[in-house]
């Protein structure tokens, strides 16, 4: 009993660490990582796992693959120095190993996913009674949040979770999701909300079985997202500029370039000169930029402060999750995830939340992963 309060209380400080800002935020995010560790290290008693590179082995796997990503993040600091958002970086690194293996290998039943889906809908509904609140804004509305992004973020990881873990919908349902759908228009996170209809289109593809090999599907579109800010400055230097820009504020109310390519030019620029290594966790676009702004974009932050070795590294976490939901073809949820990802790893072509700066969205796509690796397994112990 005492367990599954324990990881209730995760899920719930998972569902604060959007909402509360400042020192409170850091209070919480500290009791994410004990809780979280003492949760793992008694599992690890109990189960009593032997560290394994065999592919049934999959919470070892997760394991071994962010020790190698620390580690590496470790030596990158005698090459490039120290400082506390070095250490930052490796705690906030550390959280996503904690949040993604406590999800997969806890052992869930009906009551979890309900508790999880109210408190979901709790969530919801404060933040569409905010928009009357408001006065009714219909742009760059945050709700409870600190930032409309910040609000889009967070909608699409609990869609994640209700699509992920619902066949049929009650009418209740329906409501949250229309409800979601709403807040995230309102918001204007244009990521988001493309994200969201791209994790839907392939969860259809996944779980009706129409796309057959789904893991070169990962690597091309991982290439693709990786390469995209390169083809996103050049399209703003083209011909297209205008015709894209009219089609964005039609359709979104929004340019499509929203002044990234200014950003983003420089950034490949350095990452050209030091593409193996990077410059360390420390560098921020800022020091190239010269004012204080995000990148917008995960890979080439990433790719800026560790390298495509580094970069490399993280990639081959997500390809392990990945593999893990593919064991079996008949899995509702472990399939619904995998769409996920996909849609996740296209919103990060906008943001940068998966390991970093906006992480506190960025644990939420690691539960809703860690939820898919649990389903996978669950299944995989019970064929054996």
């Amino acid at each position: 009993m005492l367990k599954k309060l324990e990881f209730r209380l995760l899920f719930v400080i998972l569902i604060l660490l959007p909402i509360v800002r400042g020192s409170l935020r850091n209070i919480l995010f500290g009791i994410l990582i004990v809780l979280g560790t003492v949760f793992i290290m008694i599992d690890i008693k109990n189960k009593e796992y032997k560290l394994s590179l065999k592919k049934k082995d999959i919470e070892a796997r997760i394991i071994i693959a962010f020790t190698l990503l620390i580690a590496y993040s470790c030596f990158s600091v005698i090459l490039n120095g120290f400082s506390y958002s070095v250490l930052e970086r490796i705690m906030q690194l550390y959280a996503c190993l904690i949040v993604l293996l406590a999800t997969s290998i806890w052992e869930f039943d009906e009551k979890d996913y309900n508790f999880f889906i109210n408190v979901i809908r709790i969530v919801i509904l404060l933040c569409f009674i905010m928009w009357p609140i408001s006065g009714f804004k219909t742009s760059s509305f945050k709700g409870i949040y600190t930032s409309s992004n910040t609000l889009g973020g967070v909608l699409f990881c609990y869609m994640g979770i209700y699509l992920a873990i619902n066949r049929k919908y009650s009418w209740i349902d329906k409501i949250m999701i229309a409800l979601s759908l709403v807040l995230m228009y309102f918001s204007n996170s244009r990521a988001s909300l493309i994200a969201f209809v791209i994790f839907v289109i392939f969860r259809y593809l996944f779980t009706r079985n129409i796309i057959k090999n789904r893991n070169i599907i990962l690597y091309i579109l991982i290439f693709a997202f990786t390469i995209f800010p390169i083809i996103y400055v050049g399209l703003y230097q083209s011909e297209f500029r205008k015709v894209l820009n009219e089609f964005s504020r039609k359709y979104f109310r929004k340019n499509f370039f929203s002044g990234r390519q200014v950003l983003w030019a420089p950034i490949i620029d350095a990452i050209k000169e030091k593409l193996l290594l990077g410059y360390g966790l420390d560098m921020a676009p800022e020091k190239i930029l010269g004012i204080g702004r995000s990148s917008h974009n995960w890979y080439i932050q990433t790719l800026l402060q560790v390298g495509i070795i580094g970069y490399l590294l993280t990639i081959n976490i997500i390809r392990i999750v990945w593999n893990a939901l593919q064991k079996f073809k008949d899995n509702f949820t472990s399939l619904s995830v995998a769409g996920f990802i996909i849609g996740m790893l296209l919103w990060q072509c906008f943001e940068v939340v998966l390991t970093q700066n906006n992480i506190q969205v960025g644990l939420l796509v690691w539960f809703v992963m860690g939820i898919g690796v649990n389903n996978s397994l669950a299944k995989l112990n019970n064929n054996n």
